[in-house]
């Protein structure tokens, strides 16, 4: 109104709309002022719903600051957090990772913002393992790799996807109003399955949702994976670091236990000269064995050397 009274027309003006049923959206608003005799006669003003637009957008953004996070991340426990800070409740209030191992569904991570409904999750899972053969959710995505979507959890919907003998415990604890169940893929192959689910009135994934969780799960697919192979290759560095100690440490002992005999073979070899110094021909086999033993003591103080230099002694 105040660019109005000034004759001043609007091209991108960004605010909310209240809507009959008190709901608000994303609108962007562009004006034109007709004025005669400096008077307003008329405004053009065409409106725009942008909530798709602004929703595209902040999912963008949120979806690049995870993968640089995700990026950075080298341990798997350390990446599971880190993804569940990132996702509840921002996201979804509800957010779990299987993944199949030896036939069967595990539960890889489960979050939660409250921890006591997060304690019963674990447990109920645990007494209702999800199976590969469901014709519903975690099970039928995990066996067919496809997506299942459910943008408004209905009665209906319930009631004919859910029957359990605790079912209104169930549904009152997890109180879904809309749900994401995503492959997780690795170079086209299947590792596991990601869920969100919004449990707040008046949140309901959309299209622009989905498509982002498909995206944020290949990503922690693919963070899974490198935190996997630096585990694994930093396993592999320490136990060659610790079969180095060891073979210094043999090294270090042989040569020392060497020492030892070399030093009584080298005595009884100098006696044996002076006792032989009459028999020329048994005194050159003594003579040949001494080179010998100085050749055995030369190596054993290099071995010696070698581990100090490794130990950071010499």
């Amino acid at each position: 109104f105040e660019a109005i009274k000034k004759f001043e027309a609007l091209e991108g003006f960004n605010t909310r709309l209240i809507r009959a049923d008190n709901s608000q959206i994303d609108i962007s608003i562009d004006t034109s002022v007709n004025s005669s005799n400096g008077l307003v006669e008329s405004v053009c003003c065409f409106t725009r719903d942008i909530s798709s637009y602004k929703r595209n957008a902040e999912l963008l953004q949120f979806l690049n600051i995870a993968g640089s996070d995700l990026a950075l991340t080298y341990n798997t426990e350390a990446a599971l957090d880190r993804v569940a800070q990132l996702i509840v409740p921002g996201f979804a209030n509800w957010f779990c990772i299987d993944v199949i191992r030896e036939g069967k569904v595990e539960v890889l991570k489960l979050a939660h913002e409250n921890p006591e409904h997060l304690e019963w999750a674990y447990a109920f899972r645990r007494e209702n393992p999800v199976s590969l053969e469901d014709e519903y959710g975690i099970g039928k995505v995990l066996r067919t790799g496809k997506v299942s979507f459910t943008p408004v959890v209905d009665e209906l919907i319930i009631n004919n996807g859910f029957n359990h003998p605790k079912r209104t415990e169930i549904l009152r604890k997890l109180n879904p109003q809309s749900v994401i169940v995503v492959p997780m893929h690795v170079r086209d192959e299947l590792k596991g399955a990601v869920s969100f689910i919004s449990t707040d009135d008046g949140r309901y994934y959309e299209v622009a949702d989905l498509y982002f969780a498909q995206n944020f799960a290949n990503k922690i697919a693919l963070a899974l994976e490198n935190a996997k192979l630096y585990e694994a290759a930093n396993a592999e560095i320490k136990q060659r670091i610790k079969a180095e100690q060891k073979k210094d440490e043999f090294i270090s002992m042989a040569s020392h236990e060497l020492k030892t005999p070399l030093t009584s073979i080298k005595a009884y070899n100098q006696l044996l000269e002076k006792k032989l110094e009459g028999n020329a021909e048994a005194l050159a086999f003594v003579i040949k064995a001494s080179g010998h033993i100085l050749q055995l003591e030369r190596l054993t103080s290099d071995l010696l050397d070698v581990s100090k230099i490794n130990a950071g002694k010499l």
